[in-house]
């Protein structure tokens, strides 16, 4: 062996770390005592955690909305219109029938980009993402019906019914085909039936505008309420098919692999 041979195999010696086994016992207990986190967490905590992930995004949205329509409706009241059966009506009609309209992207950016395998893998269940959406949703637009009450009971003096079927009856029909939309009808299709909607609420708006009488006596005020009760039972029936239509995607999914 020659001394080039010499120096490589010291050098090579010199750079091996020798072996401390103390400290590798040492660290094999720290290992073996550390907790061992749960591979599951509970139902609740996995709301909340989407809930911090996905409420803020719509609620920014509905919160913008909010502040333009109740300016909008600040101002139409300063005009001195009061509660007639003219541009007061068409334009709350108009209002409530759109809150469900801004939305829609929230709930559908993931079927139209096909994004529900990755969402599953990132959020755990695709069914408690919408589940969340949909509760997101709800709770702000709760906030804009009730604001929108408010102002037209307290600065446009309407009776107290009279404001309560306006602003319910064109948002609960309008929901209640957004969802039947987003359950029966596929991603591509559905921005064709979400139009014709849409143009159905125009329609809408006008008659109400010029059924208004009917509106504001009391035995019509009060079938426009069953009507919107009805309303309500068709939208937890609705939203209890399309969450269980996610859960059997999924359910097929985990099986196909």
């Amino acid at each position: 062996m020659n001394k080039t041979e010499k120096a490589l195999v010291s050098a090579l010696h010199a750079s091996v770390l020798k072996k401390n086994c103390t400290n590798m016992e040492q660290a094999i207990q720290n290992i073996h005592t550390m907790p061992i986190a749960p591979s599951r967490i509970s139902p609740f905590e996995m709301f909340v955690r989407l809930l911090r992930f996905i409420s803020w995004k719509i609620w920014l949205v509905q919160g913008i909305f909010l502040i333009i329509f109740c300016r909008g409706l600040i101002s139409i009241a300063g005009l001195d219109l009061g509660f007639s059966p003219g541009i007061t009506i068409r334009l709350i009609c108009l209002i409530c029938g759109s809150i469900p309209f801004i939305t829609i992207p929230f709930l559908h950016r993931s079927l139209q980009y096909k994004m529900q395998e990755i969402e599953m893998a990132s959020y755990l269940s695709f069914s408690m993402q919408m589940l969340t959406r949909l509760l997101s949703i709800t709770i702000g637009d709760i906030c804009m019906l009730a604001s929108g009450i408010i102002i037209s009971i307290y600065v446009m003096h309407m009776p107290f019914i009279a404001a309560i079927v306006y602003w319910m009856t064109p948002f609960l029909i309008f929901s209640t085909l957004i969802l039947v939309i987003l359950t029966h009808v596929s991603a591509n299709r559905a921005i064709t039936f979400y139009g014709v909607s849409y143009l159905g609420l125009l329609i809408l708006t006008e008659v109400i505008s010029h059924i208004h009488t009917m509106v504001e006596n009391s035995a019509g005020a009060y079938t426009m309420l069953l009507i919107c009760g009805g309303l309500c039972v068709i939208i937890l029936l609705q939203t209890k098919k399309l969450i269980n239509s996610h859960q059997l995607n999924e359910l097929n999914l985990s099986e196909s692999y």
